[in-house]
């Protein structure tokens, strides 16, 4: 579950959808254009660069510079 309140719409079952669907429900960060969000919420040269890490720092790496997710410490 995402919210609550999160109002039910075809682009939760359309595969591919959710993302735009929920920034348009402000369930993502809102500080740049979809766009550009998810541009800078690709993980996988982070993921490919981290892959031999233990996972509690593969799980850090991964989200470093991820907008709207807060750095662990």
């Amino acid at each position: 579950m995402v919210a609550p309140n999160f109002p039910l719409d075809w682009r939760v079952l359309v595969a591919g959808y959710f993302p735009n669907y929920a920034y348009d429900q402000h369930a993502l960060d809102q500080s740049l254009p979809f766009d550009e969000l998810r541009e800078k919420s690709k993980i996988s040269a982070k993921a490919r660069a981290a892959d031999a890490a233990p996972s509690e720092e593969f799980s850090r790496a991964i989200r470093v510079g991820v907008p709207g997710v807060a750095a662990t410490p």
